[in-house]
């Protein structure tokens, strides 16, 4: 094992990933590093008990420092109490640090994923074999929110990333911080064992932050799918909530009065605000948080895929039409009527969209209210989530749609 590694903030991301020290040197002459980055840093290169010795050249918080050190198991160590030579380097602001957590596996480093978006849109075409656009990617995480996801990297490359989209959620008219987890990707030369796989390490340790004092995210949700799920399951990595079930629809070949059914693409923000209020009604149930600014991003501006939104019954339907199906993303509207919302809106297709099948997803609790479908089958994907708190509520249930995934 090496002794000591001897970092400035300029040139703290090198080729010594593939070794463990017992003392990591940081000098920083500047804010251009994330504190949670340096963090992230240390854990991944250091030993068990390795010591971590931050020199700082500006104008710092130690809040800051104080509050990430120990969201990643550092504990601060009293320089004024050490006998160790190595807390005598520094002649200017320094914080010294132990590693009390349990050491990742040699030869990765982890960091947070916003300065390597090339390196992860090239993984994304290795690992799922269709190009994601730099739009895209970057409409996913934009650059100018904060960042969560994290990536680990062997020799300077990065070999796996777990994404992670920040949402929020209504439950009884309280708001939560949340984050989905989506991406989540490792190159085929880099997977093994279960336990001991860089995916494990990545997700705990890049969900750490979650974990510390007065953080934003309280829970975490996704969507896995087969393998995916089990092997995340198996981590513990999340709870299973429900699976998800695809419900199908025929839309009329024709329809009796098409006077009757008023289906229109316009809407206005009050009308939105009118469905969404009657929305956020529902109790003991947690609505991922949607209004008018999110609807322009998801799906108005949508740097690659076309939605149709439409005001019909007091009500907005958001749909995309796609090989000649029809997927219902979206319903804005009073939850109690959800399914004679869809059955009267479902007929009212009839005039644009006759003889199509319309396509949904929702929850098992939900599977069961439809009238009038076709065909309900499990997608063999799973709605999960992880809290990050004790002190959160139940969350008995959940309303989940197709639009609340970032890949459709």
């Amino acid at each position: 094992m090496n002794e000591i590694l001897l970092l400035t903030d300029h040139e703290w991301l090198d080729d010594y990933s593939d070794k463990k020290y017992r003392f990591i040197f940081l000098t920083l002459n500047s804010t251009q590093v994330s504190t949670i980055n340096l963090f992230m840093l240390a854990a991944s290169r250091l030993s068990y008990h390795g010591e971590f010795i931050i020199r700082i050249n500006y104008e710092s918080t130690y809040h800051d420092i104080e509050k990430w050190a120990k969201a990643f198991d550092f504990s601060i160590i009293d320089s004024s109490t050490s006998q160790n030579s190595l807390r005598h380097i520094s002649q200017s602001q320094r914080y010294i640090f132990r590693f009390d957590g349990q050491p990742t596996k040699p030869g990765y480093e982890i960091a947070l994923a916003n300065e390597f978006t090339e390196s992860c849109i090239d993984l994304f075409k290795n690992v799922f074999g269709t190009p994601i656009s730099q739009e895209f990617w970057n409409w996913k995480y934009p650059k100018d929110r904060a960042v969560s996801s994290v990536v680990a990297l062997r020799n300077s490359k990065v070999v796996a990333h777990y994404g992670s989209c920040d949402r929020s959620g209504i439950y009884n008219n309280r708001s939560f911080g949340l984050i989905q987890a989506c991406d989540v990707m490792v190159a085929p030369t880099d997977r093994g064992a279960i336990s001991s796989s860089v995916f494990f390490e990545l997700a705990k340790l890049g969900e750490k932050t979650f974990y510390a004092k007065d953080s934003a995210v309280l829970v975490a949700y996704g969507f896995p799918h087969g393998r995916h799920y089990k092997l995340g399951a198996r981590l513990k990595l999340y709870t299973p909530v429900s699976p998800i079930f695809e419900v199908i629809f025929d839309i009329p070949d024709t329809v009796e009065d098409a006077s009757a059914l008023d289906i229109n693409c316009i809407y206005s923000k009050s009308d939105v605000s009118s469905a969404l209020k009657f929305m956020y009604s529902l109790k003991d149930t947690l609505i991922l948080d949607r209004d008018y600014q999110y609807l322009l991003k998801r799906y108005i501006y949508h740097p690659e895929f076309e939605y149709k939104v439409y005001w019909f019954a007091e009500c907005l339907f958001i749909i995309r039409p796609l090989n000649g199906k029809l997927f219902l993303m979206d319903y804005w509207g009073d939850l109690t009527k959800y399914s004679h919302n869809l059955n009267l809106f479902t007929n009212a297709l009839s005039t644009v969209y006759p003889g199509y099948h319309l396509h949904l997803w929702c929850l098992e609790d939900i599977s069961t209210s439809f009238i009038n479908h076709k065909e309900i089958k499990n997608t063999g994907a799973v709605f999960v989530l992880k809290k990050y708190s004790s002190e959160l509520p139940n969350f008995r249930k959940w309303w989940v749609m197709m639009g609340d995934t970032e890949f459709l």
